[in-house]
């Protein structure tokens, strides 16, 4: 029977001896410089990557701006308007818009301010509500390629003078958002009582999926309304 308190013979065999341990501990030192090292390694790879990218970000930044600071900030910049109601574009917070009032009508904005116009209404530049009509700043944003997919003041008037052929192949190639500047106009020619084929308004209405009379037909009964609604003012 085990006496109380001492360690048994197997426990005794079990436990290492002083030579071990100091084996185990040179063991343990060696894998963990091993270690030690390969993490320097990568840590010093990463850093270098890092550095590396840092590096060529800041080329392409100093590129980007040397080409930028060709054209002088308060230079101004010649921009259409393709929208056919009032067109607000704005700039800095705090700073008056620029407002376009007319289809086709130009506006001088400061180059400065142009910048900020494409970061506020990036979708207005897509969709050609607004074009830039200066060539250096065409290319400089890239947009040559962009600007051959989207109508010009030229196509909308080739649209409108009601030349078939023409007309309908634009109105198909163009965007969601012309198409319906596309219709609107076409309906205010109607509202004025401009002769227009009903061929190609069917057309027009097909391709777009906005039927153009009937928007024309209730906007005619919507001023008649509001004129007797006028004259009845006025008599009472």
């Amino acid at each position: 029977m085990k006496e109380k308190g001492l360690p048994s013979r197997h426990d005794v065999q079990s436990q290492p001896t002083y030579e071990e341990l100091q084996s185990n501990q040179s063991y343990l030192e060696e894998k963990i410089e091993k270690l030690t090292s390969i993490v320097e390694n990568l840590s010093s790879r990463l850093s270098d990557e890092n550095t590396q990218e840092e590096n060529n970000e800041d080329i392409l930044r100093e590129r980007y701006i040397d080409e930028k600071m060709d054209i002088h900030p308060e230079a101004r910049i010649k921009v259409i308007s393709l929208c056919p109601n009032r067109l607000c574009l704005t700039a800095k917070q705090g700073q008056r818009p620029y407002i376009f009032r007319n289809f086709g009508e130009v506006k001088r904005i400061r180059y400065e301010d142009l910048g900020y116009i494409i970061e506020n209404h990036p979708e207005f530049l897509e969709d050609g509500v607004f074009m830039i009509l200066d060539s250096e700043v065409i290319k400089m944003y890239g947009l040559d390629e962009f600007y051959g997919d989207v109508l010009t003041k030229e196509n909308f008037e080739k649209i409108l003078s009601g030349n078939f052929s023409d007309a309908i192949k634009l109105v198909e190639n163009a965007n969601k958002r012309q198409q319906r500047y596309v219709v609107d106009m076409l309906a205010r020619k109607i509202i004025d009582g401009e002769g227009l084929s009903l061929d190609f308004i069917d057309r027009v209405s097909r391709i777009t999926g906005f039927d153009v009379q009937k928007i024309a037909d209730n906007s005619i009964a919507l001023r008649k309304a509001y004129k007797q609604s006028d004259e009845k003012n006025e008599v009472l």
